[in-house]
Protein backbone atom coordinates (compact mmCIF):
# COMPACT_ATOMS: atom_id res chain seq x y z
CA UNK A 1 0.00 0.00 0.00
CA UNK A 2 2.46 2.72 1.05
CA UNK A 3 4.76 1.63 -1.47
CA UNK A 4 2.28 2.83 -3.92
CA UNK A 5 2.51 7.07 -2.96
CA UNK A 6 4.91 8.79 -4.27
CA UNK A 7 7.58 10.16 -1.28
CA UNK A 8 7.40 13.70 -0.38
CA UNK A 9 9.93 16.00 -2.59
CA UNK A 10 12.37 17.43 0.21
CA UNK A 11 14.18 19.24 -2.53
CA UNK A 12 11.42 21.52 -2.90
CA UNK A 13 12.25 22.72 0.54
CA UNK A 14 15.90 23.71 -0.14
CA UNK A 15 15.35 24.67 -4.05
CA UNK A 16 15.49 28.20 -4.94
CA UNK A 17 12.56 29.27 -7.30
CA UNK A 18 13.54 30.57 -10.86
CA UNK A 19 12.64 34.19 -11.42
CA UNK A 20 10.28 32.77 -14.20
CA UNK A 21 7.90 31.05 -11.24
CA UNK A 22 4.99 32.69 -11.62
CA UNK A 23 4.51 34.31 -7.41
CA UNK A 24 2.33 31.85 -6.18
CA UNK A 25 4.90 28.98 -6.55
CA UNK A 26 7.79 31.41 -4.64
CA UNK A 27 5.56 31.80 -1.66
CA UNK A 28 7.49 29.96 1.27
CA UNK A 29 6.76 26.39 2.45
CA UNK A 30 5.27 27.60 5.68
CA UNK A 31 2.84 30.24 4.38
CA UNK A 32 1.49 27.52 1.31
CA UNK A 33 0.87 25.35 4.09
CA UNK A 34 -1.19 27.57 6.35
CA UNK A 35 -3.17 28.86 3.10
CA UNK A 36 -4.01 25.06 2.22
CA UNK A 37 -5.32 24.59 6.30
CA UNK A 38 -7.35 27.44 5.47
CA UNK A 39 -8.56 26.21 2.14
CA UNK A 40 -9.51 22.82 3.77
CA UNK A 41 -11.95 24.63 6.27
CA UNK A 42 -13.75 26.82 4.02
CA UNK A 43 -14.27 23.90 1.96
CA UNK A 44 -15.49 22.18 4.60
CA UNK A 45 -18.18 24.52 5.21
CA UNK A 46 -19.41 24.45 1.46
CA UNK A 47 -19.58 20.56 1.86
CA UNK A 48 -16.40 19.99 -0.29
CA UNK A 49 -14.21 17.46 0.91
CA UNK A 50 -11.45 16.22 -0.93
CA UNK A 51 -9.52 19.23 -0.71
CA UNK A 52 -6.59 17.39 -0.48
CA UNK A 53 -6.85 15.62 -3.31
CA UNK A 54 -8.10 19.05 -5.16
CA UNK A 55 -4.41 20.64 -4.54
CA UNK A 56 -2.19 17.48 -5.17
CA UNK A 57 -3.45 17.45 -8.56
CA UNK A 58 -2.62 21.36 -9.41
CA UNK A 59 0.85 21.13 -10.31
CA UNK A 60 3.96 19.42 -9.66
CA UNK A 61 5.07 21.70 -6.49
CA UNK A 62 1.86 21.71 -5.04
CA UNK A 63 1.04 18.15 -5.08
CA UNK A 64 4.77 17.77 -3.21
CA UNK A 65 3.51 20.07 -0.17
CA UNK A 66 0.40 18.35 -0.03
CA UNK A 67 1.74 14.85 0.07
CA UNK A 68 4.62 16.02 2.56
CA UNK A 69 1.83 17.55 5.02
CA UNK A 70 -0.29 14.96 7.19
CA UNK A 71 -2.58 17.22 8.82
CA UNK A 72 -4.02 18.15 5.63
CA UNK A 73 -5.10 14.10 5.14
CA UNK A 74 -6.59 14.04 8.65
CA UNK A 75 -10.57 14.96 8.04
CA UNK A 76 -12.22 11.97 7.00
CA UNK A 77 -15.62 12.19 6.10
CA UNK A 78 -18.18 9.36 4.95
CA UNK A 79 -21.24 10.26 4.43
CA UNK A 80 -24.06 8.80 1.71
CA UNK A 81 -23.02 12.17 -1.08
CA UNK A 82 -19.81 9.98 -0.95
CA UNK A 83 -20.51 6.80 -1.72
CA UNK A 84 -23.42 4.23 -2.65
CA UNK A 85 -26.05 2.82 -0.34
CA UNK A 86 -25.61 -0.52 -1.64
CA UNK A 87 -21.72 -1.16 -2.66
CA UNK A 88 -18.42 0.45 -2.92
CA UNK A 89 -15.77 1.32 -5.83
CA UNK A 90 -12.64 -0.10 -4.79
CA UNK A 91 -11.07 3.09 -5.38
CA UNK A 92 -12.98 4.72 -2.34
CA UNK A 93 -11.93 2.09 0.37
CA UNK A 94 -8.22 2.29 -1.39
CA UNK A 95 -9.27 6.34 -1.11
CA UNK A 96 -9.49 6.17 1.94
CA UNK A 97 -6.33 4.31 2.84
CA UNK A 98 -4.21 6.42 1.20
CA UNK A 99 -5.58 9.38 3.05
CA UNK A 100 -5.08 7.41 6.17
CA UNK A 101 -1.59 6.54 5.64
CA UNK A 102 -0.76 10.15 4.71
CA UNK A 103 -2.12 11.24 7.74
CA UNK A 104 0.48 9.53 9.78
CA UNK A 105 0.62 9.92 13.18
CA UNK A 106 -1.86 13.31 13.45
CA UNK A 107 -4.78 12.86 15.40
CA UNK A 108 -7.97 12.27 12.85
CA UNK A 109 -11.14 13.78 12.75
CA UNK A 110 -13.65 11.79 11.54
CA UNK A 111 -17.23 12.22 10.25
CA UNK A 112 -19.16 8.55 9.99
CA UNK A 113 -22.56 7.94 9.10
CA UNK A 114 -23.19 4.21 9.25
CA UNK A 115 -25.97 4.14 6.55
CA UNK A 116 -23.25 5.07 3.91
CA UNK A 117 -21.66 1.96 4.87
CA UNK A 118 -24.12 -1.16 5.32
CA UNK A 119 -21.46 -3.80 5.21
CA UNK A 120 -19.14 -2.13 7.58
CA UNK A 121 -16.11 -2.14 5.02
CA UNK A 122 -14.63 1.72 5.58
CA UNK A 123 -15.54 1.30 9.15
CA UNK A 124 -13.22 -1.39 8.93
CA UNK A 125 -10.59 0.59 7.62
CA UNK A 126 -11.53 3.21 10.20
CA UNK A 127 -11.04 0.81 13.11
CA UNK A 128 -7.44 -0.05 12.03
CA UNK A 129 -6.27 3.30 12.55
CA UNK A 130 -8.18 3.88 15.97
CA UNK A 131 -4.98 4.64 17.30
CA UNK A 132 -5.03 7.91 15.81
CA UNK A 133 -8.54 8.99 15.94
CA UNK A 134 -8.90 12.38 17.93
CA UNK A 135 -12.18 13.61 17.68
CA UNK A 136 -14.58 10.81 16.23
CA UNK A 137 -18.72 11.83 15.25
CA UNK A 138 -20.45 8.77 14.74
CA UNK A 139 -24.24 8.37 12.86
CA UNK A 140 -25.24 4.85 14.07
CA UNK A 141 -27.87 2.12 13.34
CA UNK A 142 -29.17 -0.36 15.08
CA UNK A 143 -27.20 -2.94 12.29
CA UNK A 144 -23.97 -0.76 13.55
CA UNK A 145 -24.44 -1.45 16.94
CA UNK A 146 -25.57 -5.51 16.25
CA UNK A 147 -22.59 -6.04 13.66
CA UNK A 148 -19.74 -4.11 13.27
CA UNK A 149 -16.66 -4.35 15.44
CA UNK A 150 -16.13 -1.99 18.22
CA UNK A 151 -12.36 -0.40 19.53
CA UNK A 152 -10.52 -2.41 22.11
CA UNK A 153 -9.43 -1.32 25.36
CA UNK A 154 -6.58 0.53 25.63
CA UNK A 155 -7.03 1.62 21.33
CA UNK A 156 -8.01 5.18 21.64
CA UNK A 157 -4.45 6.99 23.31
CA UNK A 158 -5.70 10.26 21.24
CA UNK A 159 -9.31 10.26 21.25
CA UNK A 160 -10.40 13.61 22.57
CA UNK A 161 -14.09 14.13 21.71
CA UNK A 162 -16.55 11.77 20.94
CA UNK A 163 -19.91 11.94 20.18
CA UNK A 164 -22.67 9.49 18.57
CA UNK A 165 -26.04 9.80 17.07
CA UNK A 166 -28.51 6.93 17.23
CA UNK A 167 -30.09 7.74 13.57
CA UNK A 168 -33.94 6.56 14.74
CA UNK A 169 -33.54 9.22 17.61
CA UNK A 170 -33.11 12.68 17.86
CA UNK A 171 -33.54 15.58 20.59
CA UNK A 172 -36.52 15.85 22.45
CA UNK A 173 -37.71 12.22 21.72
CA UNK A 174 -39.04 10.24 24.45
CA UNK A 175 -38.40 6.15 22.68
CA UNK A 176 -34.48 5.47 23.58
CA UNK A 177 -32.37 2.56 23.34
CA UNK A 178 -29.87 1.14 26.15
CA UNK A 179 -26.36 1.52 25.06
CA UNK A 180 -24.81 -1.51 25.52
CA UNK A 181 -21.28 -1.56 27.65
CA UNK A 182 -19.04 -3.04 25.11
CA UNK A 183 -20.07 -0.29 23.00
CA UNK A 184 -17.61 2.93 25.44
CA UNK A 185 -15.62 -0.15 26.71
CA UNK A 186 -12.59 1.56 25.09
CA UNK A 187 -13.39 5.04 26.09
CA UNK A 188 -12.82 4.41 29.80
CA UNK A 189 -9.21 4.00 29.09
CA UNK A 190 -8.96 6.84 26.80
CA UNK A 191 -6.21 8.90 27.99
CA UNK A 192 -7.07 12.36 26.86
CA UNK A 193 -10.94 12.08 26.09
CA UNK A 194 -12.51 14.78 27.90
CA UNK A 195 -16.01 15.95 25.29
CA UNK A 196 -18.67 13.26 24.82
CA UNK A 197 -22.00 13.30 23.28
CA UNK A 198 -24.54 10.87 23.63
CA UNK A 199 -27.96 11.38 21.57
CA UNK A 200 -30.56 8.33 21.92
CA UNK A 201 -29.22 6.60 24.67
CA UNK A 202 -31.08 6.38 28.22
CA UNK A 203 -29.43 5.94 31.24
CA UNK A 204 -26.11 7.24 29.99
CA UNK A 205 -24.88 7.34 33.56
CA UNK A 206 -24.51 4.39 34.19
CA UNK A 207 -21.56 3.60 31.73
CA UNK A 208 -17.98 3.30 32.68
CA UNK A 209 -16.49 6.39 31.18
CA UNK A 210 -13.20 8.23 32.71
CA UNK A 211 -15.63 10.44 34.29
CA UNK A 212 -12.66 12.38 36.69
CA UNK A 213 -11.15 13.76 33.35
CA UNK A 214 -14.31 14.94 31.28
CA UNK A 215 -14.97 18.74 30.99
CA UNK A 216 -17.72 18.74 28.12
CA UNK A 217 -21.06 16.32 28.30
CA UNK A 218 -24.08 16.12 26.44
CA UNK A 219 -26.65 13.50 27.13
CA UNK A 220 -29.92 14.68 25.26
CA UNK A 221 -31.87 12.05 26.30
CA UNK A 222 -30.62 11.24 29.66
CA UNK A 223 -32.80 10.98 32.96
CA UNK A 224 -33.51 13.88 36.03
CA UNK A 225 -31.67 11.78 38.89
CA UNK A 226 -29.39 10.45 36.21
CA UNK A 227 -28.62 13.98 35.04
CA UNK A 228 -27.72 15.36 38.67
CA UNK A 229 -25.27 12.51 38.78
CA UNK A 230 -23.28 13.70 36.29
CA UNK A 231 -22.63 16.48 38.48
CA UNK A 232 -22.08 14.12 41.36
CA UNK A 233 -19.42 11.86 38.94
CA UNK A 234 -17.61 14.84 36.76
CA UNK A 235 -15.90 17.22 39.31
CA UNK A 236 -14.02 18.79 36.36
CA UNK A 237 -16.74 19.49 34.24
CA UNK A 238 -16.84 22.71 32.00
CA UNK A 239 -19.57 22.24 29.93
CA UNK A 240 -23.01 20.81 30.42
CA UNK A 241 -25.89 20.19 27.81
CA UNK A 242 -28.91 18.91 29.30
CA UNK A 243 -32.38 18.99 27.23
CA UNK A 244 -35.64 17.23 26.93
CA UNK A 245 -36.55 16.59 30.98
CA UNK A 246 -39.03 17.93 33.65
CA UNK A 247 -37.41 17.83 36.58
CA UNK A 248 -39.55 16.78 40.16
CA UNK A 249 -36.69 15.55 42.61
CA UNK A 250 -36.12 14.92 46.17
CA UNK A 251 -33.02 16.46 47.32
CA UNK A 252 -32.47 17.53 50.46
CA UNK A 253 -30.29 20.49 48.91
CA UNK A 254 -29.34 22.19 45.59
CA UNK A 255 -26.39 20.42 44.36
CA UNK A 256 -22.51 22.84 44.36
CA UNK A 257 -20.38 22.28 41.44
CA UNK A 258 -17.27 24.77 41.48
CA UNK A 259 -16.26 24.53 37.91
CA UNK A 260 -19.05 24.21 35.81
CA UNK A 261 -18.77 27.64 33.60
CA UNK A 262 -21.24 26.63 30.51
CA UNK A 263 -24.94 25.51 31.06
CA UNK A 264 -27.25 24.13 28.99
CA UNK A 265 -30.52 23.51 30.82
CA UNK A 266 -34.42 23.25 30.96
CA UNK A 267 -35.45 25.53 33.83
CA UNK A 268 -36.73 23.17 35.79
CA UNK A 269 -33.89 21.84 36.54
CA UNK A 270 -32.48 25.47 38.04
CA UNK A 271 -34.07 24.61 41.37
CA UNK A 272 -31.25 21.37 42.35
CA UNK A 273 -28.13 23.30 41.00
CA UNK A 274 -25.57 26.16 42.71
CA UNK A 275 -23.13 27.06 40.06
CA UNK A 276 -20.61 29.62 41.83
CA UNK A 277 -18.38 29.56 38.41
CA UNK A 278 -21.27 29.70 35.44
CA UNK A 279 -20.27 32.11 32.87
CA UNK A 280 -22.57 31.06 29.87
CA UNK A 281 -26.39 30.04 30.84
CA UNK A 282 -28.99 29.23 27.67
CA UNK A 283 -31.76 28.44 30.19
CA UNK A 284 -35.09 26.83 28.04
CA UNK A 285 -38.46 26.87 28.75
CA UNK A 286 -41.28 24.49 27.09
CA UNK A 287 -43.66 26.92 25.40
CA UNK A 288 -46.87 27.23 27.32
CA UNK A 289 -45.40 26.69 30.62
CA UNK A 290 -47.31 28.64 33.55
CA UNK A 291 -46.23 30.48 35.73
CA UNK A 292 -43.34 32.52 33.96
CA UNK A 293 -40.28 30.62 34.22
CA UNK A 294 -38.18 33.76 35.31
CA UNK A 295 -38.60 33.95 39.25
CA UNK A 296 -36.58 30.86 38.90
CA UNK A 297 -33.91 31.64 36.91
CA UNK A 298 -33.57 34.66 39.01
CA UNK A 299 -33.44 32.64 42.12
CA UNK A 300 -30.75 30.94 40.64
CA UNK A 301 -28.28 33.31 39.79
CA UNK A 302 -28.86 35.10 43.61
CA UNK A 303 -27.94 31.60 44.84
CA UNK A 304 -25.12 30.96 42.74
CA UNK A 305 -24.22 34.15 43.04
CA UNK A 306 -22.41 33.69 39.27
CA UNK A 307 -20.60 36.45 37.04
CA UNK A 308 -22.40 35.49 33.92
CA UNK A 309 -21.04 36.87 31.02
CA UNK A 310 -23.60 35.58 28.50
CA UNK A 311 -26.78 35.07 29.09
CA UNK A 312 -29.90 33.30 26.98
CA UNK A 313 -33.33 32.88 28.08
CA UNK A 314 -35.76 30.91 25.76
CA UNK A 315 -39.76 31.22 25.86
CA UNK A 316 -39.58 33.79 28.88
CA UNK A 317 -41.90 36.50 29.65
CA UNK A 318 -40.62 39.88 29.17
CA UNK A 319 -42.56 41.47 32.42
CA UNK A 320 -41.05 43.35 35.65
CA UNK A 321 -39.69 40.00 36.73
CA UNK A 322 -37.50 39.90 33.64
CA UNK A 323 -36.04 43.52 34.78
CA UNK A 324 -35.58 42.55 38.47
CA UNK A 325 -33.42 39.41 36.88
CA UNK A 326 -30.93 41.79 34.86
CA UNK A 327 -30.17 43.77 37.72
CA UNK A 328 -28.64 41.04 39.32
CA UNK A 329 -26.74 39.95 36.12
CA UNK A 330 -24.48 42.90 36.01
CA UNK A 331 -21.68 41.12 34.34
CA UNK A 332 -23.61 40.39 31.30
CA UNK A 333 -22.07 40.87 28.00
CA UNK A 334 -24.14 39.05 25.58
CA UNK A 335 -27.70 38.77 26.21
CA UNK A 336 -29.96 36.72 24.01
CA UNK A 337 -33.59 36.73 24.93
CA UNK A 338 -36.37 34.69 23.01
CA UNK A 339 -39.60 35.82 24.37
CA UNK A 340 -43.31 34.52 24.42
CA UNK A 341 -46.07 36.85 22.89
CA UNK A 342 -44.96 40.75 23.94
CA UNK A 343 -47.17 43.49 24.70
CA UNK A 344 -46.27 46.97 23.22
CA UNK A 345 -46.24 48.50 27.36
CA UNK A 346 -44.12 45.47 28.27
CA UNK A 347 -41.79 45.69 25.73
CA UNK A 348 -41.55 49.28 26.11
CA UNK A 349 -40.73 48.79 29.54
CA UNK A 350 -38.11 46.49 28.61
CA UNK A 351 -36.35 49.15 26.05
CA UNK A 352 -36.57 52.10 28.69
CA UNK A 353 -34.97 49.66 31.12
CA UNK A 354 -31.57 49.06 29.29
CA UNK A 355 -32.16 52.84 28.08
CA UNK A 356 -29.05 55.08 29.80
CA UNK A 357 -29.94 58.01 31.48
CA UNK A 358 -27.78 61.42 31.95
CA UNK A 359 -28.50 61.14 35.45
CA UNK A 360 -27.58 58.99 38.70
CA UNK A 361 -30.03 55.96 37.92
CA UNK A 362 -28.37 52.93 38.31
CA UNK A 363 -28.24 51.04 34.58
CA UNK A 364 -28.90 47.57 33.92
CA UNK A 365 -26.38 45.32 32.22
CA UNK A 366 -23.47 48.05 32.15
CA UNK A 367 -21.14 45.97 30.10
CA UNK A 368 -23.40 44.72 27.40
CA UNK A 369 -21.84 44.38 23.89
CA UNK A 370 -24.29 42.15 22.02
CA UNK A 371 -27.80 42.27 22.18
CA UNK A 372 -30.68 39.96 20.37
CA UNK A 373 -34.29 40.36 20.99
CA UNK A 374 -37.17 38.11 19.32
CA UNK A 375 -40.16 39.55 20.56
CA UNK A 376 -42.39 36.50 20.33
CA UNK A 377 -45.01 38.68 18.46
CA UNK A 378 -44.63 41.46 15.61
CA UNK A 379 -44.02 44.85 17.76
CA UNK A 380 -43.41 48.10 16.27
CA UNK A 381 -40.09 49.98 16.43
CA UNK A 382 -41.24 52.23 19.27
CA UNK A 383 -39.52 55.60 20.11
CA UNK A 384 -38.37 53.98 23.51
CA UNK A 385 -36.46 51.29 21.59
CA UNK A 386 -35.09 53.83 19.49
CA UNK A 387 -33.46 55.56 22.39
CA UNK A 388 -32.65 52.62 23.72
CA UNK A 389 -30.25 52.16 21.21
CA UNK A 390 -28.84 55.40 21.06
CA UNK A 391 -28.04 55.49 24.69
CA UNK A 392 -26.17 52.55 24.00
CA UNK A 393 -24.32 53.51 21.34
CA UNK A 394 -23.43 57.37 22.41
CA UNK A 395 -23.05 55.84 26.04
CA UNK A 396 -20.31 57.66 28.04
CA UNK A 397 -17.51 55.70 28.11
CA UNK A 398 -16.52 55.87 31.68
CA UNK A 399 -20.06 54.97 32.86
CA UNK A 400 -20.74 51.61 30.21
CA UNK A 401 -19.37 50.20 27.68
CA UNK A 402 -20.55 50.63 23.81
CA UNK A 403 -23.11 47.86 22.49
CA UNK A 404 -21.46 47.01 19.62
CA UNK A 405 -24.28 44.91 18.31
CA UNK A 406 -27.76 44.13 18.04
CA UNK A 407 -29.91 41.67 16.38
CA UNK A 408 -34.17 42.12 16.70
CA UNK A 409 -36.69 39.78 15.36
CA UNK A 410 -40.28 40.23 14.90
CA UNK A 411 -39.97 44.15 15.02
CA UNK A 412 -42.06 45.95 12.00
CA UNK A 413 -39.78 48.17 10.25
CA UNK A 414 -42.95 50.86 9.75
CA UNK A 415 -41.77 53.89 11.62
CA UNK A 416 -41.67 57.93 11.42
CA UNK A 417 -39.15 58.84 9.05
CA UNK A 418 -36.95 61.14 11.62
CA UNK A 419 -37.06 57.30 13.38
CA UNK A 420 -35.46 55.95 10.75
CA UNK A 421 -32.77 58.87 10.20
CA UNK A 422 -31.79 58.13 13.91
CA UNK A 423 -31.09 54.21 13.03
CA UNK A 424 -29.79 54.89 10.28
CA UNK A 425 -27.64 56.97 11.98
CA UNK A 426 -25.98 54.69 13.93
CA UNK A 427 -25.54 52.04 11.49
CA UNK A 428 -23.91 54.27 9.24
CA UNK A 429 -21.14 54.53 12.27
CA UNK A 430 -20.10 50.87 12.17
CA UNK A 431 -22.52 49.69 14.73
CA UNK A 432 -23.76 46.17 13.57
CA UNK A 433 -27.39 46.43 13.14
CA UNK A 434 -29.96 43.92 11.98
CA UNK A 435 -34.16 44.26 12.31
CA UNK A 436 -36.04 41.81 10.71
CA UNK A 437 -40.18 40.64 10.59
CA UNK A 438 -41.09 37.24 9.30
CA UNK A 439 -38.16 37.39 7.06
CA UNK A 440 -37.36 40.46 6.16
CA UNK A 441 -34.47 43.03 7.08
CA UNK A 442 -34.07 47.04 7.30
CA UNK A 443 -31.23 49.09 7.92
CA UNK A 444 -28.75 46.38 7.35
CA UNK A 445 -24.78 46.86 7.01
CA UNK A 446 -24.34 43.10 8.43
CA UNK A 447 -26.01 40.58 10.45
CA UNK A 448 -23.84 39.58 13.46
CA UNK A 449 -25.26 35.82 13.36
CA UNK A 450 -24.84 35.34 10.35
Amino acid sequence: MESEIPPPNDSYVSSKSTRDDPPILRVMLEISTTIFSWTLIANEQDCCYDTPWILSQVCQQWRDITLSYPELWTHVRIQRSQTSYFSYPAGRIHQLKTSLVLSQSSPLRIWYEARSDPNGHLWNVLLDYCRHWGTIKIYATDYFFDHFRKPQIHALPLLERFHIFHSFHSYGISSRIVLDEDIVDALATAPRLHDILLVGFKSPTSLSLPWLQLTDIDFPCGSPQGDINILRKAPNLQRLSLRGNTYNLSLPAPIIHRSLCHLTTPVSALPYLTLPRLEHLFAITPPGTIPSPTPAIHKFIIRSQCALRNLHLKNVTIDQSLIDLMKDAPTAKVFRLEARRCSLDAFDAFSESLTYSEGDRPMLLPHLVDLHITAGSVLPVTYAFIMMVQSRWYVDRTRAVQLRSLNGVDLDDQMLPDDAKLLTQVDEERFQFYIGVCGGVILVKEDPYE
